[in-house]
């Protein structure tokens, strides 16, 4: 994932330095990318998993959408999101595994490929699950801190809630 420089002078980590002054100031960042909070906000909150879907996965959901939300308060939140929603795609996957009888606790990459087989998910999607898979490893362990924009993590939002929606459908 890209890094950014500082966008403003004095910030030595390249992202707002958090202080009891500035913590509910929206971050300067999001001045370059227009909207307000409450329009970011009523972006994400509109993204929803449906009732079907296991509640032990909606509350990782609404855990990681939450924190895409905070973003504009924060900017590397938008990065600490888009790490935590493929988790819950992982979550999901492992939950409709478990839901259809496969008792083993499977990983990953492993539960997909159960899923697949079974043409639960299919083998069209193979592509955009995989890059899933490698998205989380990749954001599970990183080397230093990511940057990305909100409408981007927005589209990851949205793309991962429909897919696990269809999962429970």
């Amino acid at each position: 994932m890209p890094t950014l420089e500082p966008p403003h002078s004095g910030w030595d980590l390249a992202f707002k330095s958090l202080t009891v002054e500035n913590h509910l100031d929206l971050d300067p960042t999001m001045e370059f990318l227009g909207g307000s909070g409450d329009d970011w906000a009523s972006e994400f909150l509109a993204v929803q998993l449906h009732d079907s879907v296991p509640r032990e996965v909606r509350r990782l959901f609404a855990v990681a959408r939450g924190v895409l939300l905070y973003g504009c308060f924060f900017y590397p939140l938008y990065a600490l999101g888009h790490a935590q929603i493929h988790r819950v795609a992982e979550a999901a996957v492992v939950h409709k595994c478990q839901s259809m009888g496969d008792g083993r606790k499977r990983k990953f990459r492993p539960a997909l490929d159960w899923l697949i087989k079974r043409g639960v998910i299919p083998e069209a999607d193979r592509t955009k699950w995989d890059l899933a898979v490698d998205v989380r490893d990749s954001t599970s362990h990183p080397k230093d801190q990511y940057q990305l924009p909100p409408g981007f993590a927005l589209t990851i939002l949205k793309g991962t809630a429909q897919d696990i929606n269809r999962l429970f459908a």
